[in-house]
C-alpha cells in the first residue's frame, strides 16, 4: 500500500507530531505517535515518521531503536517520490525534523536529520543547502563551504547558497571570497537583505567605509526603516567621523558623529568620538555633553572619565574635574594622565586660593589635553 493511502488514517496523529516537532517537543510528538500506533499497529506510516525522530534524538540508544523501526517497514511503498507534493517522503519528513532542530539551535542534532534526508532524496540541493547552514551555525565553515559547493555544482545561480557562502568565508578572514559570494548573491536575489547586510559588514570589517556608506544608501533606499541598516549606517558614520578627525578635518567629524549618535544614541564609542571632535572644534559644551554620555552608557570607559575631567577643568567646572579624574583612576589606577591632570587639578586650585588671598605673584602650570580614545 502507498503511503497517502496510509496517511489518512492517521493525519491528525502525524499532523499534531510534526507540529511539536516545530516548536522543539520532540517527546510529545513521539507520544502522539506510539498512541497512535496502539490505535492503528498496522499503519507504517506513523511508524515510519516516529522512527524518523528517534532517529534524531540525543540518546543513541533511542537513535538505533529508530533506525531498527524504519528498517522494519517493508509493506510500504513511499511514492513517486520527492517530486510529487502529495508524496511526503522520508527526505521530506527529516527536511521537517531538521527545521524543528534547527529552529531551536539543537544543532548536532540537526545534522543528523538533514544526513538522514539526503541519504532518502533524489534532489539533493535543498538538503545539502540546509546542511550547510546547519554547519555555519555551528562555526564549521570548512565543512559549511564543502556543502555550498555541492550546491552549487548543481544550481551555480542559488542565491542562498552564495549568501552562505558569503557568511562562512567572512567567519573566516576571507574577506574577498565573502565579497564576491555577496555579489554573486544579489545578482541572482537584488533584494536580499542578508546579503546586503552581509555586503557592507565585510566593508566596514576591510575599512571600505565609503563603500559600505553607499552600499547601507542603496539599502536604505529599499528599506528606509529598517533597523539593522539605520544602525550599521549609524557604525559606517562613526568610522567616517574617526577617520576625518584622524585627517585633522573636525568639522566633517563633527556632522558624521552628530549623524551617528542620532540614530543610535546608545553607543558610547560614538558619543566619545563625538567629544573628541567637538572639543577639536573649541565646542566644550558639546564635549562636556557627549562625554557624559559616553560614560554613562559604558561606566568602565575610563580615558573618556579623564576626558571629561579635562574638558570641566577648562571649562571651570573644578570640583567635576576632580570627579571625573578619581572615577578614571578608580576603574584604572595605572592611568598615568588621570594622576598628572589630578596633580595639574590640585595645583590649579591651591594657586586659585592663593590668588584669592593675594593679587600678587602669577604662577602658569602645564596642562595635558585630552586624547584620543
Amino acid at each position: 500500500m502507498r503511503y497517502p493511502e496510509f496517511l489518512p488514517r492517521a493525519r491528525v496523529a502525524v499532523d499534531l507530531a510534526l507540529g511539536l516537532v516545530l516548536d522543539g517537543k520532540e517527546e510529545e510528538a513521539s507520544s502522539v505517535l506510539r498512541r497512535s500506533i496502539e490505535s492503528d499497529p498496522d499503519n507504517p506510516a506513523v511508524r515510519a515518521v516516529l522512527g524518523a525522530i528517534e532517529t534524531t534524538a540525543a540518546d543513541t540508544a533511542v537513535r538505533r531503536r529508530g533506525l531498527e523501526r524504519i528498517e522494519a517497514i517493508t509493506d510500504l511503498d513511499w511514492g513517486s517520490g520527492p517530486g510529487d507534493p502529495l508524496v511526503p517522503t522520508m527526505s521530506a519528513i527529516y527536511r521537517h525534523i531538521w527545521e524543528g532542530l534547527f529552529r531551536n539551535q539543537q544543532y548536532e542534532r540537526a545534522v543528523i536529520a538533514i544526513e538522514h534526508s539526503l541519504k532518502y532524496a533524489h534532489e539533493k540541493e535543498i538538503p545539502l543547502l540546509n546542511l550547510g547552514m546547519t554547519y555555519n551555525k555551528m562555526a564549521r565553515h570548512e565543512q559549511a563551504l564543502a556543502a555550498f559547493d555541492g550546491v552549487l555544482e548543481m544550481n551555480a545561480d542559488d542565491p542562498e547558497a552564495h549568501f552562505q557562502t558569503g557568511v562562512a568565508n567572512g567567519a573566516m578572514g576571507r574577506y574577498q571570497k565573502a565579497l564576491a559570494a555577496y555579489r554573486r548573491a544579489l545578482e541572482a536575489h537584488p533584494d536580499s537583505e542578508g546579503s546586503r547586510q552581509g555586503l557592507a559588514r565585510v566593508m566596514l570589517a576591510t575599512g571600505q567605509v565609503g563603500a559600505a556608506r553607499q552600499a547601507l544608501k542603496e539599502a536604505l533606499t529599499l528599506w528606509p526603516r529598517n533597523k539593522i541598516f539605520q544602525r550599521m549606517m549609524a557604525e559606517a558614520d562613526a568610522r567616517l567621523g574617526h577617520e576625518l578627525l584622524s585627517r585633522g578635518k573636525a568639522d566633517d567629524a563633527v556632522a558624521a558623529l552628530e549623524r551617528s549618535v542620532a540614530v543610535d544614541p546608545e553607543s558610547p564609542t560614538s558619543w566619545a568620538l563625538l567629544a573628541e571632535a567637538s572639543v577639536a572644534r573649541g565646542m566644550t559644551a558639546r564635549a562636556i555633553e557627549a562625554y557624559r554620555a559616553a560614560v554613562r552608557l559604558n561606566p568602565r570607559l575610563a580615558g573618556a572619565y579623564n576626558n571629561l575631567g579635562l574638558v570641566s577643568q577648562r571649562a571651570g567646572h573644578l570640583d567635576e574635574a576632580e570627579e571625573m579624574y578619581r572615577a578614571a583612576l578608580e576603574i584604572d589606577p595605572q592611568l598615568v594622565d588621570a594622576h598628572f591632570n589630578l596633580g595639574n587639578l590640585f595645583l590649579e586650585q591651591e594657586l586659585f586660593r592663593r590668588r584669592s588671598r593675594s593679587t600678587n605673584g602669577r604662577r602658569r602650570w602645564r596642562r595635558s589635553t585630552p586624547r584620543s580614545m
